[in-house]
């Protein structure tokens, strides 16, 4: 990627690029393993008679992203707060309800 074209992305596209190139190279190591499987199962069968380990153990598996309710509502509320600022609305703050006691 060039400079020039880095400095033109927005935040939502360079985040995209960088998942793109991660997703990139995880393909590319797990070609690379499939095929060294293949190449160590081939001699074994045909050598020692010998199990080679299963292919998916060596495999890179993609990581799902665990996002918890608090991380969820801090990017929802970031984003309010951004469009806050450039549509120029402000924002109205939830105020919290106080428990009524009995008396």
């Amino acid at each position: 990627m060039s400079p020039d074209l880095f400095w033109d992305l927005t935040p939502r596209e360079l985040y995209r690029e960088f998942a793109a190139e991660n997703a990139r190279r995880r393909d590319q190591a797990n070609r690379d393993a499939r095929l060294a499987w293949l190449a160590v199962a081939i001699w074994a069968t045909t050598t020692t008679k010998k199990r080679v380990p299963p292919l998916k153990d060596y495999l890179i598996a993609a990581q799902a992203a665990v996002v918890t309710r608090a991380d969820r509502a801090a990017q929802h509320r970031s984003a309010l707060q951004l469009l806050s600022e450039q549509y120029g609305i402000p924002l109205r703050y939830r105020k919290k309800k106080t428990k009524k006691t009995k008396q």
